[in-house]
């Protein structure tokens, strides 16, 4: 491992070392102000297994963070540290070292500072806060308010990030987020970013995001939001032509019953001035819509089916001019407290011959996987 390779995971060593004993061991001045560190931390591994190779005709992968081909990764090592009090100064920061770095890091980080092909290093969020009275101000790097699913497995039920999280909406950025609890059933959002997906030039913000969270009941809520700026030919460009991009997004959760609830995700994405297949540059457009159904069997069984469609027709985010669709099916199993294990079916399909085969010549219009994964909590 090179020298920036240690460098750069000593901020995760120290920060476990101090959160876990401060975790342990609250000074007097935490208890006398109300003021706690949450500390949440897991390990996660799989084993993946896909039908053909893990990329598109295009070279762009056709998966996220299951894109091992046939064999055992390290998904995450995780680790966040926060302390957002109501009122006054606090701090978030979420790391996460494994396979899925590659996938998180915004464009500009360099995921593979240790020099190690199936274990990088990404962080998410880290930002400065501020509380008071309901109203939040969040300064640094972020996740962008669209899209329901997260890269956090603790928060999602299924083992593999669909297409929507995955193509059609924007990652982590720079912003400078304000936050407004309107009443008990409604917040509004609204931020400024430094682009789509990326830490390059984080002081220019050239982009803004904006959203309502409304609680319409106990079991009903929903979130729609929106992104509008400036962005260059493509993802990883920092630099050239440019051209405006928007992008709509609405999420939202029905706990039907106590063991059964329905989620949903529906994008729709334009950009201006875009790099398009066979170094074309246009207008592109994308779209996403994905549903899901949960079901908690009982106290260590659960099931989640997804399906989603994308369309992709100017190829801008896949590569490839296509309509693609996917099927998921998970089963979750908790034999301990903090041990979970999922197993996963998924079927994707495509309009066009789109998945390259293992042999590397030939392409097909499906991809078939199977994985197993296992996730332990420390805290």
């Amino acid at each position: 491992m090179r020298l920036a390779g240690y460098l750069a995971i000593l901020p995760f060593l120290f920060s476990s070392a101090v959160a876990l004993a401060a975790k342990q061991h609250p000074s007097d001045a935490e208890h006398q102000s109300g003021r706690t560190i949450d500390v949440t931390s897991y390990i996660t591994g799989s084993y993946n297994y896909l039908q053909r190779s893990k990329y598109f005709t295009s070279g762009i992968p056709d998966r996220v963070n299951d894109i091992a081909e046939n064999g055992v990764r390290l998904q995450q090592l995780f680790l966040s540290v926060s302390s957002l009090p109501e009122n006054g100064f606090g701090a978030y920061t979420e790391m996460a070292a494994g396979l899925d770095a590659y996938s998180i890091a915004p464009n500009g980080w360099n995921a593979n500072m240790f020099n190690l092909q199936n274990i990088g290093f990404a962080v998410p969020d880290a930002y400065l806060y501020y509380g008071y009275r309901g109203y939040t101000l969040e300064v640094g790097l972020m996740e962008a308010l669209a899209g329901f699913e997260s890269f956090n497995y603790l928060d999602d039920t299924i083992f593999s990030r669909g297409l929507i999280y995955g193509y059609v909406a924007p990652g982590v950025h720079m912003s400078v987020r304000n936050t407004s609890q309107m009443n008990d059933a409604a917040k509004v959002i609204f931020g400024i970013v430094n682009g789509w997906a990326t830490i390059r030039q984080p002081g220019n913000f050239n982009a803004a995001e904006m959203g309502v969270d409304y609680k319409f009941t106990e079991k009903l809520s929903a979130v729609i939001d929106a992104y509008l700026g400036r962005q260059y030919l493509s993802d990883n460009a920092f630099s050239g032509p440019a051209g405006r991009i928007s992008l709509l997004d609405f999420y939202g959760t029905y706990q039907y019953t106590e063991a059964l609830s329905f989620n949903w995700n529906l994008d729709y994405a334009i950009q201006s001035e875009a790099a398009l297949p066979n170094n074309v540059t246009g207008r592109a457009a994308w779209s996403g819509v994905g549903g899901y159904v949960n079901y908690q069997l009982n106290d260590k069984w659960r099931s989640t089916v997804r399906g989603e469609i994308m369309n992709d027709s100017d190829g801008f985010r896949t590569g490839v001019r296509q309509n693609w669709k996917e099927v998921t099916l998970t089963f979750g199993y908790e034999p301990i407290r903090h041990l979970s294990v999922i197993a996963e079916a998924r079927h994707d399909f495509s309009n066009v011959n789109a998945f390259v085969n293992k042999n590397g010549v030939n392409s097909n219009n499906n991809q078939q996987s199977y994985a197993l994964e296992a996730l332990y909590q420390f805290v």
